[in-house]
C-alpha cells in the first residue's frame, strides 16, 4: 500500500508535489485569480502616499556609482554615512531605474511584481511540505495581510526578502524531503545544495536579517540529514558563508557602532507579541493591542502545528522544524544577535519571520477543514473577515501613514514667493525632500554631523540673511544635536507668519513660515489708509498683490504699527471675504508680533504678511475686504479674484441635465456636532451656459431613506449664478445644513437640482455624493472637581435642578458657569439670564441667551446630563462693585417678563431669581 501523501488525498506525490487532476487544476486558476487581484491592489495606490524617509534613503543609494554603492553608503549633505543595509537591492534598483526612471510608481513596482511573487511561492511552499489544501489556504492569508501590502507598496528590500525566504525555505525543503525518502530517491543532488547556497548568499546579500534564516537552514539540514554525505550541504553553506565575506566589514561596523537611535534588544516574547499583531492585522507600526481579534489566527497556528497531517512519518517532524522550528529558531538567533548590538526598531525587521507564520495557519485551516468542518468555517472565517477588514482600513484610512513630505512641498509650492528659501532642521529628512525639492535654494542647519551650536547659529545667520522669508521645517529634529537651538534663533530674530503640520510615520513633520524683520520708511501710495486700533497696536493698511487668482490663495500685506507696550498676547489682524449678500467666502489672520531681538521704536511702521486662501472654484468676482482687529471692523478695500488660466481636471461624483457636473463634496471638518451647522462646499464643474434660475438641495439620509436634515439655496454664488458660468469651469458653492439634536451617525449626503419652475434639471431625482458623520454631545453626568459652589435642592420649573456655579472675573469680565441637570425631557424653551445688581433693583449689568452660547437649546437636553453653561458680563465703566450680588434664573424667550418658576427647598422665590454671591473684586 502507498504511503497516503501530503494533504490527506489519494494521489501520489512526484517530488514532493501532489499530482494534478481537474480539481488540483481549477484550484491553481483561482490562486492565479487571487494573485492578480492582490497585484491590482497593490499597483492601483502605488503612487497615492509620499516618498518617505526610508525610501528617500533608498533614492540616495540607487543613484550612486556603482563602488559607492557596494560601500554600503549614503552621502547626506556631501558626508559619508553608513547605511545598513547590504547593496544587492540598491543595485538592482539603480538599473531599473534607467529602464523604467525615477517616478514614485516605477520605484516602487519592484516590491510590488516581488510581492506577487512572494504570494506564488506561498502556494507553492505550503504544497511542498504539507499539500496544496494548505498552500492555497496560505496564499489566501498572505495576500489579506496589511503588513504585506504596505511593503508591496514601498521602495525598500523587504518584499524581496519575503520573496527570497520563500525561495531559500523551498530550497531547503527540497533537502529535507530527499533526506526523509526511500533510497531510490537518495543522491548527492548537486544542483538542490548549489540553489540553496545561491538563495542565502541573495538573502544575506539583501539584507542581514537573512542570516537568521540561512542560521536556521543550517541547523535544520544538519537536524535532519543522517548518511554519510551530510558534509555536502555544510560545505555549499560555508561556500556561501564565504562569499559574502566582502560585507564582513560593514558588519563588524555596525556590531561596534554605538548604537543607532530608535533601536532595542526587545525580550523573545515582545518579539513574539508584536509579529503575531503585525503580521495579520498590522501594517507597518506595532499594533498597540490587537486583543480579541488575534483569536482566530492563534488557533489557525495552534492547529498547524499540532496536526501536521505528512505522510510518511518520517517526514512528519521535518515539517514540525520547518513549521514551528523555523518561527521559534529563527527568532530565537534574532534575539541572540541583538546581545551583540541592538538590531530591532519595528516589525519590519521580522518579516523574514512572516513565511512561517503564514505557512501554518494555511496547514491549520486545511487540517481543520479536513476534521471538522464546522470548526474551520467558524475559525477561517473570523480570521479571513478579521484580516480582510484591517486591509481595508490600510487601504482606505491607514491608521499609519507615510512622512507626507509630498504634500509638504506642495503646500510650499503654492505659497512660496521670490526670495523664499527653505530650511530642515534634519538633514536626513532632507534628503527625501530633494526627491520633491522645488526651484527654490534649500540646506540643513545643522549640517550632517554637526555638534558645534555657535557654528551653526553663525551658519544659519548668514545663510538666512539674503532671503525674505524662510520656510522652515523644525521636526523632526536632528540627532545628537540640542532641538531647541535653531527653533529658537528663528523665534527671536524673526516673525512667524504659517503654521502647518504634516504627518509622518514616526513624528509628525512641523513646518512654519518665517519673514525677517520688515520696516518701510512709509505707507506704499497704492495701500488705502486705514485707522484700526486694538490696544497699543494700530493696522494701517493692507496691500494687495497684483493678481489673485483662484486654485491657492494670494498673499497680502498688512502695515501696522504699535505706539505703546506690547500685549502679553499680541492682537491678530484678519481679513475677510465678502460678497453683496455679506456671505463670508475666505478669512486670513496673522498675529501681529516684533522678534523679541527688535526693539523699533514706538510709532515704527511694522510690514507683515497675511495668507487669504483661494481655493479651487473660487468665483471670479469682486470681493469686499474687512479688516478686523480684536471687535474693531472696517473696510480695507476690493479684492478682484481672477479665473485660472486652464480649468483642472477632476472626477465627477454626480452628472445633471444640461452638462452640469458636481466634482466633489468638501465638508469644513470630519464631523459636525448634532444641533449645530454642517459646513462645507460643493464644487461644480459648469456644463454649456443655462438659462434661468437653479436650486440645488442637499440633504443627509439615514441608512432607511429618511431625511434628517435638508437645505435648499440657489445654485451657485449671489455674484456669480450659473448664467455666468463657462464650460468646464468650477465653480465652488456654499453649504450649511442645521442638524437636528439627536442625530448621532454617519448619513449619505444626496443632491437635487431643479429649474426655478420647480422642473427636475437631472436625470435622477437624487444624487448620493459622499458622506457626513454627525456626533452627539458627549454626555456627562458628574460635576467637575473644581466647581466651587455647590448646590442642593435648587429647581427650576420642577424639573431642572441647578447643581452648581463657578465665578471668575479677570479686569472689566465677569465669567459665571453655571451647571444645570434635568431630570426628565424639559416642557419650555427656557433661557438663562444673569443679572449684576443690588437686590430688588434693576440690573446694572446682564448677560442673557440661550444655554451653553446657544449651542444646547432645553430641547437638547437628556436626563440625567450636566449643562456647562457659560456667560461672560462686561461691566460698565467705572462701576462701584461694593455691595453687589450675582443672580440667576430662567424666561420665557417668547414673554421675556415671565420667569421660570423657582424654588428653593420646595419653597417658591418670588421673582424667579436666584442669588448666587457677591461680586469679586
Amino acid at each position: 500500500m502507498k504511503p497516503r501523501p501530503p494533504g490527506g488525498t489519494a494521489r501520489e506525490t512526484v517530488g514532493g508535489l501532489p499530482q494534478e487532476d481537474k480539481s488540483t487544476r481549477l484550484h491553481r486558476w483561482l490562486l492565479a485569480g487571487l494573485i492578480l487581484i492582490a497585484f491590482g491592489l497593490y499597483v492601483s495606490t502605488l503612487d497615492v502616499q509620499s516618498i518617505w524617509r526610508d525610501e528617500g534613503l533608498t533614492i540616495v543609494r540607487s543613484q550612486q556609482s556603482l563602488p559607492m554603492t557596494l560601500a554600503n553608503r549614503n552621502i547626506v549633505q556631501g558626508v559619508l554615512s553608513p547605511d545598513l543595509h547590504p547593496p544587492l537591492y540598491f543595485l538592482l534598483l539603480h538599473g531599473w531605474r534607467l529602464l523604467a526612471g525615477s517616478s514614485e510608481f516605477a520605484l516602487r513596482f519592484p516590491s510590488a511584481v516581488a510581492m506577487v511573487l512572494a504570494l506564488a511561492m506561498f502556494a507553492s511552499v505550503g504544497s511542498r511540505i504539507w499539500g496544496a489544501e494548505s498552500g492555497y489556504w496560505a496564499i489566501a492569508l498572505a495576500a489579506l495581510s496589511p503588513y504585506h501590502f504596505w511593503y508591496a507598496q514601498e521602495a525598500r528590500m523587504y518584499a524581496c526578502v519575503l520573496l527570497e525566504t520563500l525561495v531559500l525555505l523551498g530550497a531547503l525543503w527540497q533537502l529535507l524531503y530527499r533526506a526523509s525518502g526511500s533510497s531510490a530517491h537518495r543522491g548527492t543532488g548537486w544542483h538542490r545544495h548549489i540553489a540553496l547556497g545561491v538563495a542565502a548568499a541573495v538573502l544575506i546579500y539583501t539584507h542581514y536579517g537573512g542570516a537568521f534564516v540561512v542560521g536556521f537552514a543550517v541547523i535544520a539540514y544538519i537536524a535532519a540529514r543522517t548518511e554519510r554525505r551530510a558534509w555536502i550541504p555544510i560545505i555549499i553553506l560555508i561556500s556561501a558563508g564565504l562569499a559574502a565575506i566582502p560585507l564582513y566589514p560593514y558588519i563588524r561596523e555596525l556590531i561596534t557602532a554605538p548604537g543607532f537611535l530608535f533601536f532595542s534588544r526587545p525580550a523573545p516574547g515582545t518579539l513574539l507579541r508584536q509579529a503575531v499583531d503585525t503580521f495579520s492585522l498590522g501594517s507597518a507600526d506595532p499594533m498597540p493591542s490587537a486583543g480579541w481579534r488575534r483569536v482566530p489566527f492563534l488557533l489557525l497556528i495552534i492547529a498547524g502545528a499540532l496536526t501536521l497531517d505528512v505522510a510518511p512519518r518520517t517526514r512528519r517532524w521535518r515539517a514540525g522544524l520547518v513549521g514551528v522550528g523555523g518561527f521559534l529558531i529563527t527568532i530565537a538567533l534574532y534575539s541572540l544577535a541583538s546581545w551583540l548590538q541592538a538590531n530591532y526598531s519595528n516589525p519590519r525587521h521580522l518579516i523574514i519571520v512572516s513565511p512561517y507564520w503564514f505557512l501554518l495557519m494555511g496547514h491549520g485551516l486545511a487540517t481543520l477543514r479536513r476534521r471538522s468542518w464546522p470548526s474551520a468555517a467558524l475559525v477561517g472565517l473570523a480570521a479571513l473577515v478579521s484580516g480582510g477588514l484591517a486591509l481595508c482600513q490600510t487601504v482606505a484610512d491607514p491608521p499609519m501613514v507615510r512622512d507626507d513630505v509630498r504634500g509638504l512641498a506642495d503646500h510650499i509650492e503654492e505659497r512660496a514667493r521670490p526670495g523664499d528659501a527653505v530650511l530642515w532642521h534634519n538633514a536626513v529628512m532632507m534628503t527625501t525632500y530633494e526627491y520633491y525639492a522645488l526651484d527654490l535654494p534649500y540646506t540643513a542647519l545643522p549640517r550632517y554631523g554637526n555638534r558645534d551650536q555657535a557654528a551653526a547659529l553663525q551658519e544659519l545667520a548668514a545663510w538666512t540673511q539674503p532671503h525674505r522669508r524662510i520656510w522652515f521645517v523644525s521636526h523632526p529634529t536632528p540627532d545628537s544635536f540640542d532641538e531647541r537651538v535653531v527653533p529658537e534663533w528663528m523665534k527671536t530674530h524673526m516673525v512667524q507668519l504659517d503654521s502647518v503640520n504634516f504627518p509622518a510615520s514616526w513624528a509628525t513633520l512641523w513646518l512654519r513660515l518665517y519673514q525677517p524683520p520688515q520696516m518701510p520708511a512709509s505707507l506704499p501710495a497704492d495701500v488705502p489708509s486705514l485707522e484700526l486700533r486694538e490696544g497699543s497696536y494700530q493696522v494701517r493698511g493692507v496691500g494687495t498683490e497684483p493678481e489673485a487668482v483662484a486654485g491657492a490663495g494670494t498673499w497680502l500685506t498688512v502695515f501696522w504699527s504699535r505706539d505703546g507696550e506690547p500685549a502679553e498676547q499680541p492682537p491678530s489682524a484678519c481679513v475677510r471675504l465678502i460678497d453683496s449678500s455679506a456671505t463670508l467666502w475666505s478669512e486670513g489672520c496673522t498675529a501681529l508680533r516684533v522678534p523679541p531681538s527688535l526693539e523699533p521704536p514706538y510709532g515704527t511702521l511694522m510690514e507683515q504678511q497675511l495668507w487669504l486662501p483661494l481655493p479651487i472654484g473660487f468665483a471670479p468676482v469682486p470681493y469686499t475686504m474687512e479688516l478686523v482687529l480684536g471687535k474693531q471692523v472696517q473696510p480695507a478695500g476690493t479684492l478682484d479674484v481672477q479665473r485660472p488660466e486652464l480649468p483642472q481636471s477632476l472626477p465627477i461624483v454626480a452628472r445633471f441635465d444640461g452638462g452640469l457636473e458636481l466634482a466633489r463634496l468638501e465638508w469644513a471638518a470630519e464631523e459636525f456636532r448634532a444641533g449645530m451647522w454642517a459646513v462645507g462646499h460643493l464644487l461644480w464643474r459648469a456644463g454649456p451656459p443655462t438659462h434661468g434660475n437653479l436650486t440645488a438641495t442637499v440633504r443627509l439620509v439615514d441608512w432607511l431613506g429618511r431625511t434628517v436634515a435638508e437645505q435648499a439655496a440657489p445654485l451657485g454664488p449671489s455674484d456669480y449664478p450659473p448664467q455666468q458660468w463657462q464650460g468646464g469651469e468650477l465653480v465652488r458653492d456654499r453649504i450649511a445644513i442645521e442638524v437636528p439634536f439627536h442625530t448621532e451617525g454617519s448619513y449619505r449626503v444626496q443632491v437635487s437640482v431643479r429649474r426655478a419652475d420647480g422642473a427636475s434639471a437631472e436625470r435622477q431625482r437624487w444624487s448620493s455624493v459622499g458622506k457626513v458623520r454627525v456626533a452627539d454631545w458627549p454626555l456627562v453626568r458628574e460635576l467637575p472637581d473644581d466647581v466651587e459652589h455647590r448646590l442642593d435642592n435648587i429647581s427650576i420649573d420642577s424639573s431642572i435642578r441647578l447643581l452648581g456655579y463657578r465665578v471668575k472675573r479677570e479686569g472689566d469680565i465677569v465669567t459665571v458657569d453655571l451647571y444645570w441637570q434635568t431630570e426628565r425631557e424639559p416642557t419650555a424653551d427656557y433661557h438663562v439670564f444673569v443679572h449684576l445688581g443690588r437686590p430688588g433693583e434693576a440690573p446694572l449689568a446682564q448677560a442673557s441667551g440661550a444655554p451653553a452660547n446657544w449651542t444646547r437649546p432645553l430641547e437638547s437636553w437628556r436626563p440625567g446630563e450636566i449643562i456647562v453653561d457659560s456667560h461672560a458680563i462686561q461691566l460698565p465703566p467705572d462701576l462701584a462693585t461694593e455691595g453687589l450680588y450675582l443672580t440667576a434664573g430662567m424666561y420665557d424667550p417668547k414673554q421675556p417678563d415671565r420667569r421660570a418658576p423657582l424654588a428653593v427647598g420646595g419653597v417658591a422665590v418670588p421673582d424667579g431669581a436666584l442669588v448666587l454671591r457677591p461680586l469679586p473684586e
